[in-house]
């Protein structure tokens, strides 16, 4: 749509503000860089030669909280026009970020499947009750040939992946222990969402082997 809406005759600010509303869910797949770079990052801290003063990791803190400073915007802005609180921001926001780096893999899945115009169905975050649709015992199942799910099995090696990282964080000491608190978060994010993902599609696989139960002559 992004061409059509450039090449269309309407005034610079409708172009502009369709821009950043189509483009906004590519941060996901730069999240999912960062994400990918932070041990060669700390490897970089952690080098025999490498100076490991305190304010070079307070430096590194303050240009990673720079880089998702947009995102932590978003989710404050959504939570004043929920509760009106700015204090209420500040329980769910280590939530909210946890969350929204959990989510970057299988939104990455989706944004590469758009660009390249592969049709999939919209599921792109762990649900319950939506994702569990059942059609009627009356109806026959189509039979499709089962894929491989790869999504929450990556999510799971990125919960591993930084969980390594907050390891070698706190081994780090002065050097790269600032960086703890959000790897944390991260690790947490990454599991929390594949554990969903995981429990989500065993709840479809067992209602679906009940249905075909039900419609077995």
């Amino acid at each position: 749509m992004l061409p059509k809406v450039m090449l269309a005759k309407l005034p610079l600010k409708v172009k502009i503000e369709a821009f950043f509303h189509l483009t906004g869910f590519s941060v996901h797949i730069y999240v999912l860089m960062l994400m990918t770079m932070i041990l060669p990052a700390m490897y970089t801290r952690l080098l025999p030669y490498a100076p490991g003063t305190v304010g070079q990791s307070v430096f590194d803190v303050a240009i990673f909280a720079l880089a998702t400073m947009s995102a932590m915007l978003f989710y404050a802005a959504s939570q004043i026009e929920l509760f009106g609180d700015w204090r209420t921001i500040l329980k769910f926001m280590p939530m909210l970020m946890a969350l929204g780096v959990g989510l970057c893999v299988s939104n990455t899945k989706a944004i590469l499947e758009a660009l390249f115009g592969k049709k999939t169905e919209f599921v792109r975050t762990p649900k319950y009750g939506d994702a569990r649709t059942v059609p009627s015992p009356d109806v026959h199942l189509p039979r499709k040939k089962k894929r491989f799910d790869y999504v929450p099995v990556v999510e799971i090696a990125f919960a591993i992946y930084m969980l390594v990282c907050l390891v070698l964080s706190v081994a780090g000491g002065g050097r790269t222990i600032l960086w703890a608190p959000f790897l944390a978060m991260f690790t947490f994010g990454f599991l929390y969402v594949s554990l969903l993902s995981l429990q989500t599609r065993y709840a479809v696989r067992k209602d679906r082997q009940a249905l075909k139960q039900q419609i077995r002559p």
